[in-house]
């Protein structure tokens, strides 16, 4: 039971003789053989049922401390139906790409000296930590799919889940996270559903907004406009919102951020992904047919603006250094 420290289960069945198998190394049997590891908690990224660490001189030795048994002296791992703890990991549609995956290099060596750092130049720089790259220091964040393609099944039998985004419009280095795919002047609707758990998550979507009020895709016109939406247990909101491509854009695409969970915890593990919005058509995607994304986009109130900035706003400079905190800080 359990999984090892790269994301595969420890557990494997023993099929019965003489059984149908139901897909590629997947039997279902009452008397199957499940072999595990109590141990296999030391791996997870947050084990179930954990302790705040000791103090030593009023200082704490770690961050957490597991106790060695389950609540009522089960031996590990423990399970965990419902409960009020982070056991594991936040997903959208059940997918996720942790950032500091994106920047980690496995094989560099930290201030302490163990292997396990952040990588260094472009791939290791969290300013790019989104960027679409291909060098990341983890092989399997260079492809589309990492280690799961189409129609892959795990050392355990079980089916993983099939690609959301049509293969053709992903690229390496993309998020394993479903991409959502428009064309500029779409109007995208998005329906967020918040799990079954207590923590309130806040969804947004960077450089689009929609109005604040207006029911099942519904605008009310005079409710302002938003790109945020927290929600609580179980709740769900509907969204729709126009994409409009920058007019100095120089791409024939563009990538909006999205995030199931736009707090720290959220980044971290990896609720994030990216809508891609295309001026030209294109072979694999549907287009409107009452859009047509070529056509000029007129804004009427544009000779009110010097660039992005209103011509009658004030002006004030600011100096904004930015730097590497390992270059200023020093070791622990």
């Amino acid at each position: 039971m359990g999984a090892g420290p790269n994301g595969h289960p420890l557990v494997h069945h023993e099929p019965v003789k003489g059984l149908t198998e139901i897909s590629p190394g997947l039997f279902l049997a009452a008397n199957q053989i499940t072999v595990g590891n109590a141990n296999a908690f030391r791996d997870a990224i947050q084990p179930s049922v954990r302790l705040q660490a000791d103090l030593v001189n009023g200082f704490p030795v770690d961050i957490w401390k597991f106790p060695p048994t389950c609540p009522g002296g089960v031996p590990r791992p423990c399970p965990e139906a419902i409960s009020a703890d982070d056991p594991g990991m936040y997903v959208v549609n059940y997918r996720n790409e942790s950032l500091t995956a994106r920047v980690f290099d496995p094989n560099a060596t930290g201030r302490d000296g163990l292997p396990g750092a952040q990588a260094t130049g472009l791939r290791g720089d969290l300013a790019f930590a989104m960027q679409s790259r291909q060098d990341r220091a983890v092989p399997n964040l260079n492809t589309a799919l990492g280690l799961a393609p189409a129609g892959f099944a795990g050392s355990a039998g079980a089916l993983f889940l099939p690609p959301i985004t049509r293969l053709t419009a992903l690229s390496g280095g993309d998020p394993f996270t479903p991409t959502m795919r428009a064309f500029d002047l779409d109007r995208v609707h998005v329906k967020m559903q918040a799990g079954g758990q207590e923590e309130e998550h806040s969804f947004l979507i960077h450089g689009l907004k929609w109005l604040q009020a207006g029911s099942g895709f519904g605008e009310a016109k005079n409710s302002g406009w938003r790109n945020a939406q927290p929600g609580g247990i179980s709740e769900q909101f509907s969204l729709r919102m126009p994409v409009f491509a920058d007019l100095q854009q120089a791409a024939g695409a563009a990538d909006y951020a999205y995030s199931a969970n736009a707090s720290l915890d959220g980044w971290v593990t990896g609720t994030w992904g990216i809508l891609r919005s295309y001026r030209n058509n294109r072979n694999d995607l549907f287009r409107l047919p009452n859009n047509d994304p070529r056509q000029n986009i007129q804004i009427t109130n544009q000779q009110d603006f010097d660039g992005v900035c209103p011509k009658a706003a004030p002006v004030r400079p600011y100096d904004i250094t930015a730097v590497l905190a390992n270059d200023v800080l020093p070791p622990p």
